[in-house]
């Protein structure tokens, strides 16, 4: 079985919001993107609200895909919809991840991520205007 799950790109001031993976949890103390487990009969993009309110608290308008990524882990499959975000409202808060953080594109590039928030970290890192200007988002409202 393939299990769905969202990450959000969330850049403000040419720096990108990652959160650090809980002690005691698969692939602990990992970093990765927010985002998570999509829900049955749950969009991806209203998903991804709702996994960085609960991680985070922070509100976001989740604009357009950014990369899709399948990769096989011991205990499970997952396909990693990401998408580009804009912050709309809140500060974040680690409500539900170990620490969070807004790191520069070079910071990113030697973080110890998750396998599968890699392939993202080196997609972005190779479109290095990310950082610079995050492209124009459409805005979904469902």
């Amino acid at each position: 079985m393939i299990v769905p799950v969202t990450a959000g790109i969330i850049i403000k001031d040419k720096r990108v919001l990652v959160v650090q993976r809980k002690p005691a949890s698969s692939r602990e103390l990992l970093w990765e993107f927010p985002g998570g487990k999509i829900e049955k009969g749950e969009d991806a993009r209203q998903c991804l609200k709702r996994e960085i309110y609960e991680e985070l608290g922070i509100e976001v308008d989740v604009g357009e895909r950014f990369e899709i990524v399948y990769h096989q882990y011991e205990d499970m499959k997952i396909l990693l919809l990401s998408y580009l975000c804009q912050l709309v409202h809140g500060e974040p808060l680690a409500r539900d991840c170990h620490r969070f953080s807004w790191i520069t594109e070079r910071e990113l590039r030697d973080l110890p991520m998750t396998a599968a928030d890699i392939p993202l970290r080196n997609a972005m890192c190779i479109d290095g205007d990310l950082f610079k200007s995050p492209p124009m988002r459409h805005a979904h409202h469902s």
